[in-house]
């Protein structure tokens, strides 16, 4: 599976992402259909606020999805 990934300011790159698990009773696996970029992500994105973190931001999404498996 891929996903956005934002190095830096206008610097996003699609990358491979592990394959997602269920490890607690409480998780679920779900099946996108259609996402676009949080608005929260376009702040980092701009340049306006920095990207925090001392790893790459794995941008989040919002999403039309479905439950693909849960335990």
């Amino acid at each position: 599976m891929k996903g956005a990934v934002l190095y830096g300011p206008r610097d996003v790159r699609f990358e491979e992402r592990s394959t997602p698990t269920i490890i607690e009773p409480t998780d679920a696996i779900i099946r996108i259909s259609a996402s676009c970029v949080c608005g929260s992500d376009l702040w980092p994105y701009r340049g306006i606020n920095p990207i925090t973190q001392r790893r790459r931001w794995v941008m989040n999404t919002a999403a039309l999805s479905r439950r693909s498996a849960a335990r």
